[in-house]
């Protein structure tokens, strides 16, 4: 995961992300009539939820940043990228918020954060992009 400035070019790597989800899926829209006697589906805006898994840390930058763009209620730019920042890594670019940010605390483990961020209006539209 990476956090960006205003352009992809200009990235700035997250390094303490434990397990990053993304799952990829659209909404469905019910195109069904009388007519075709069965329900019809088809694809409508696609659902992007990310659960960014990170270890509950105060002092690492990673969890500050994320639990500063949530506490504040504030835009983080990011990047969720395939692979390591080298040429051909692609990935998605939008401007997200931090939706949920649960600390998990368990007996004898790590205590871990796993917070979502979802997509939110600005100028930034969710793409897809791709190192240079």
């Amino acid at each position: 995961v990476t956090s960006a400035g205003s352009l992809p070019n200009s990235l700035t790597l997250l390094p303490n992300v434990r397990n990053v989800n993304i799952p990829q899926k659209y909404s469905k829209a019910d195109f069904s009539s009388r007519k075709s006697g069965t329900k019809l589906f088809g694809l409508a805006l696609e659902e992007m939820a990310v659960e960014i898994e990170v270890p509950y840390d105060p002092e690492d930058f990673t969890y500050a940043t994320l639990r500063a763009a949530y506490m504040s209620k504030s835009v983080i730019p990011l990047a969720i990228m395939g692979g390591p920042l080298v040429t051909g890594v692609d990935g998605r670019w939008a401007d997200f918020v931090v939706t949920d940010f649960p600390l998990d605390q368990p007996f004898e483990k790590e205590q871990i954060v796993k917070c979502t961020v979802k997509p939110t209006a600005s100028a930034v539209a969710p793409q897809w992009v791709q190192v240079a």
